[in-house]
């Protein structure tokens, strides 16, 4: 197989950290093992970024990232909206913040909703528009200076695909758009008409103009297709996932020998843990459970920026020494947290339209091998716990249910007879798997080459 040079389009790349780099970063990592000799266009970090520079340490020698200037004209408005996972303290328990950490916090959920408001009028399709915009010009030089022959863009932010379209109507390169989430019939709308309007007819450009399409699961595929049918000219799945080799030395987190559930990631309105916590405060009150045999550990975001919801739903249900809340950290110290719980919670979003998602963490629960209470929707996430068989699965706002799933995982669990999962996850389930994910798309493009060039590819 001849080597293809290719340009990795993203917004976020390390040092940059968080969920949303994942996919971007094991591509960079795995593809040129598929013969692909790798260019990674973004740009550099934001002032809201999360930094996790311990990723850099997965980026090959061999990958060559440039980073362009970041044009942002909502710079100012970082003052106003809080990065994602501020406000969120590392602590034992959860403290109560002092006063003039409150009222700050207080003025900042006066400002938000016009600082958020402002956003939803004018960034559109988001707020990294004028950087992509921007980015046309290196990216055309490094397409022709490099004879770059395949360009795959991954969303979000959406703005990505739009400078993946100016860069193919310049250059001719072929084009890929990868979609982790849909775009304009995804469950986090403006409903603001005009704008969905506008919105419409650049996700338009994007499906026709590309020369393929990929996202991460059938529901998304299915629901790109029934809007666009044949102006898409091919689109494939292929899944997120988890790499093996961030498991294979990993040491799992100590903890205090308590019955330890443990979540990491974002948690907001929508994906919120209100129902999970009322029900472990019920069992608690009827005397199901004992509270000093009991941990609910939460690294992350555990609020949405600028709010402190989740934080005075925990005080007024007395769960201060039973939820520890961790804050924002580095991917390897989240994973040994995950790996040394007894039970791992996965907490989808309570709205119809979610049954289409799988949170990325669902993947490296599945490496953690650890039992996993997923309060998810019906759907394509909760396919996946019943078919590898990770564990219980309930609706997130059946309170009645996951009181019945934590009571009956708790004792097993004071039983000895709580399950740990085998590695068989990972020998069965290659299809999740992010080496296997990066020769999936390494032969995509071979594909897109060989119609161009009208010559077999080979396999």
């Amino acid at each position: 197989m001849r080597r293809k040079k290719v340009l990795l389009i993203t917004a976020y790349f390390p040092p940059v950290g968080g969920g949303g780099v994942m996919r971007a970063l094991k591509m960079a990592k795995y593809l040129g093992e598929f013969g692909c000799d790798l260019w990674v266009l973004s740009k550099v970090p934001r002032h809201n970024d999360i930094l996790d520079p311990s990723l850099l340490a997965e980026v090959p020698p061999s990958v060559r990232v440039v980073r362009t200037r970041d044009v942002d004209p909502y710079r100012w408005l970082y003052r106003l909206r809080p990065p994602v996972g501020a406000g969120v303290q590392a602590a034992e328990t959860v403290a109560r913040p002092p006063l003039l950490k409150r009222a700050g916090t207080a003025a900042l959920g006066h400002l938000k909703p016009l600082a958020l408001k402002l956003l939803q009028y004018t960034a559109i399709p988001d707020e990294f528009y004028w950087w992509a915009r921007a980015a046309v010009p290196p990216g055309e030089k490094i397409i022709r200076r490099e004879g770059i022959e395949v360009v795959f863009s991954t969303s979000h932010p959406y703005s990505v695909h739009l400078l993946g379209y100016w860069l193919k109507k310049r250059t001719g390169a072929l084009w890929i758009a990868d979609f982790r989430d849909p775009w304009t019939q995804n469950i986090h709308r403006s409903g603001i008409p005009w704008r969905e309007r506008i919105e419409e007819r650049m996700e338009r450009r994007v499906m026709t103009g590309a020369d393929a399409v990929t996202t991460v699961t059938p529901s998304f595929a299915a629901g790109f297709r029934a809007k666009y049918g044949n102006a898409i000219k091919r689109l494939e799945v292929i899944y997120n996932g988890f790499d093996p080799a961030d498991y294979s030395s990993l040491a799992p987190a100590p903890h205090d020998g308590r019955f330890t559930a443990a979540y990491a990631g974002i948690l907001y309105e929508k994906r919120s843990p209100r129902a999970l916590l009322e029900a472990v405060a019920e069992l608690l009150t009827e005397g199901t459970v004992r509270r000093e045999e009991i941990r609910l550990r939460f690294a992350g975001s555990f609020d949405t920026p600028g709010s402190t919801t989740h934080y005075e739903l925990v005080r007024r249900l007395g769960l201060e020494d039973v939820v520890e809340i961790m804050g924002k950290l580095p991917h390897r110290e989240a994973l040994a947290v995950l790996k040394g719980a007894d039970l791992l919670l996965l907490i989808g979003d309570a709205v119809p339209e979610a049954e289409a998602y799988i949170p990325g963490k669902l993947y490296e629960y599945m490496a953690v091998g650890r039992p996993v209470l997923a309060l998810v929707a019906p759907g394509e996430a909760e396919r996946i716990v019943g078919e590898c068989r990770l564990g219980r699965v309930v609706h997130p706002a059946d309170k009645e249910g996951i009181k019945q799933a934590y009571r009956e995982m708790y004792r097993a669990w004071k039983e000895g007879r709580l399950p740990r999962l085998t590695e068989m996850t990972a020998a069965k389930f290659n299809i999740y798997n992010r080496r296997y994910q990066a020769g999936q798309l390494a032969q995509l493009m071979e594909e897109l080459l060989a119609g161009r060039t009208g010559k077999e590819p080979p396999r």
